[in-house]
Formats: structure tokens, sequence, C-alpha cells
């Protein structure tokens, strides 16, 4: 199967955004990180990049009291605010999620994950005295197999001489 998938970043959309609003480096800084974190959902699959910086921006600017610029900003340029809106509530139940997915409904206190984190296999730890087994050979190997050859070459040449 042949394919490609091409996902554009919303990193340029937020430092055009940074330059043309003259965006302090405190809240330039805050919406590259929910950036990085909107990598993790599926708004890159789902929504343009500069919806998503212009969420960014806002969930950022919303942080530091700085919404009215994006408001106006958004209102001007005739974007649609609905969509930037959802962007936003995806972003919102992914920070959601982060903060509760350790948290049992009840009591909220991770036992459930706990017990499935139990049942999952450990791996085995070597002693520090010996290393994985690699794919590549070590000394005693290459001597065995020096010798199989070796053993095996002798017979061949017999053969063949016997066979002259």
């Amino acid at each position: 199967m042949d394919c490609c998938l091409i996902v554009y970043h919303p990193y340029r959309s937020l430092d055009m955004y940074t330059r043309e609003f003259q965006i302090d480096q405190p809240l330039f800084e805050a919406a590259w990180r929910i950036i990085n974190d909107s990598l993790k959902t599926d708004a890159p699959l789902l929504y343009p990049p500069y919806e998503i910086a212009l969420a960014c921006l806002l969930l950022a600017a919303t942080y530091r009291d700085k919404i009215n610029m994006l408001k106006q900003y958004m209102i001007e340029a005739q974007i649609d605010v609905e969509r930037v809106y959802e962007v936003v509530k995806l972003l919102l139940k992914y920070y959601e999620l982060m903060t509760t997915y350790d948290a049992d409904p009840p009591n909220n206190d991770g036992k459930q994950m706990k017990e499935l984190l139990a049942k999952i296999p450990k791996p085995k730890i070597t002693p520090t005295g010996s290393s994985r087994p690699s794919s590549q050979p070590n000394e005693q190997q290459l001597q065995l197999v020096m010798q199989q050859q070796g053993g095996n070459g002798q017979q061949q040449s017999t053969n063949n001489n016997g066979n002259i």
C-alpha cells in the first residue's frame, strides 16, 4: 500500500498571529505549549492550522486575561468562530481526560488503573554482568561457528580429494 499523509502544523500560523497582534513572549509560549498538546488530539486531522492556532491563542489569552484583542480580530476577519470553539472544546476535553485518566468514577482513587497495570507482564531484568541477546554474535559464538566450519571444511576437502 503506497500512501502519504501530510499534516500541516499550526506553528507557522501562530508565528504570523504573534507578529500581527504583537503578542508578548509569555502568551506566545503558553499558546505554543497548547499547540503541542493539540497534536495529541484529532485536531490536526479535522481542522486547518489557522483555526487550531487561533483556538490555542484563545485558550492562552483566556488564561492570561488578554482575550479582547482576539475576539475583535475574529469578528473583523470573519473567521468561523464556531469551528474555533469546536477546537477549544476538543482541547478542553483532552485536558479533562489527562487530569482524570487515573481516577475511577466512584472513588477517584486510581485503584482500577493500578489493577490494570499490575496485570501487564513485566520485562525480565538481566543481571548486570550479562548483556541483552542481540543479533550480533559474541566471541564464543564466533569461535563455535569457526570450529564447525573448520570441521566441515576439512571434511569437504577430503571428500573432494578422494574424488579427484
